[in-house]
């Protein structure tokens, strides 16, 4: 659990500050993020700053939360008060096989967003939901990182940061319930005989 204390440490938070910073300070205008698993802690810690670092000359495009392993309470309490004011694009994909998580989940005793994509508290936030739980081709038995070597979820990342389209734009995805989605592809034992 050490990564998870250096996740949630002052000085990682100041060094990444620092970075945004310096790529505000370069002209950038607008910045994406990227977070996968206990990285989303360190954004969610991030989002306690937002107010000092942006403004109307450098905005948060879209921030993409994949596999989070944080506790859904701390999530909606935090995206509530600080992210949703500063990015109006969320997307999360989530997970209910996910092994890595279910480990999270057993020895840390709470629910984390990454594992349950149905969650009513997190179904009711100005967010979209990717679930990811029945996907089967390009994935490895922990089903935690595969999001760069699957084409889906490559084309879907990458229709987010070049187009900025949402999920009810991207063909790839059907609408399962309120803020929730999914791929719209049979499983790999879905064959032509």
């Amino acid at each position: 659990f050490r990564a998870l204390k250096t996740v949630w440490d002052h000085s990682t938070v100041y060094d990444l500050i620092r970075v945004v910073k310096s790529i505000k300070d370069s002209g950038i205008l607008k910045i994406n993020f990227i977070c996968h698993s206990m990285g989303v802690a360190l954004l969610l810690k991030l989002s306690d700053f937002f107010s000092e670092l942006f403004d109307s000359s450098f905005t948060v495009s879209s921030i993409i939360i994949i596999n989070p392993d944080v506790k859904i309470e701390t999530f909606n309490e935090i995206y509530t008060k600080n992210i949703k004011n500063f990015c109006d694009f969320t997307t999360i994909y989530a997970d209910e096989s996910d092994n890595a998580l279910w480990y999270s989940e057993f020895f840390n005793r709470y629910k984390v967003v990454g594992k349950n994509p149905f969650d009513k508290t997190l179904n009711s936030l100005p967010l979209e939901v990717i679930d990811v739980s029945w996907m089967d081709a390009n994935i490895h038995d922990m089903r935690h990182n595969f999001f760069d070597i699957n084409k889906l979820m490559v084309d879907d990342l990458s229709d987010i940061l070049k187009k900025k389209q949402r999920a009810y734009c991207r063909s790839r995805l059907v609408k399962r319930e309120q803020n929730v989605w999914s791929f719209a592809t049979a499983p790999k034992h879905v064959v032509n005989k």
